[in-house]
């Protein structure tokens, strides 16, 4: 397969369009899972009313809020990785861009 074929190629694109989704859910469920992990933990400190347990799980809160930004800092790093490497000869905005359509690149086998 040449590198110009990728972008048009319906199984690669497919597989495009499934990371995609893969990552539209994380890009929603990070967040809020998340927030509902730290208001829990919060919420176990003032019933428990330990001073100790309190500045442990702030901590643990931190790096939660942490994760969620890293996890939105992939794409960025990867289109800039993407970007710097360059002059490949494929136009990754465009494979982006056919996934959501690569029905439209299926082709039948006539016998």
């Amino acid at each position: 397969m040449n590198v110009q074929e990728v972008c048009t190629n319906a199984g690669v694109l497919s597989v495009i369009s499934i990371v995609l989704g893969v990552l539209k859910f994380i890009f929603i469920a990070a967040p809020i899972l998340a927030i509902v992990m730290i208001s829990i933990d919060f919420f176990k400190n003032v019933v428990d009313g330990k001073e100790d347990a309190v500045k442990k799980n702030l901590g643990i809160a931190i790096k939660r809020m942490l994760w969620c930004v890293a996890v939105f800092l992939v794409p960025f790093i990867t289109s800039t990785l993407v970007s710097l490497l360059g002059n490949l000869g494929v136009n990754y905005a465009m494979c982006i861009e056919n996934s959501k359509h690569f029905t439209d690149f299926i082709v039948e086998d006539k016998d």
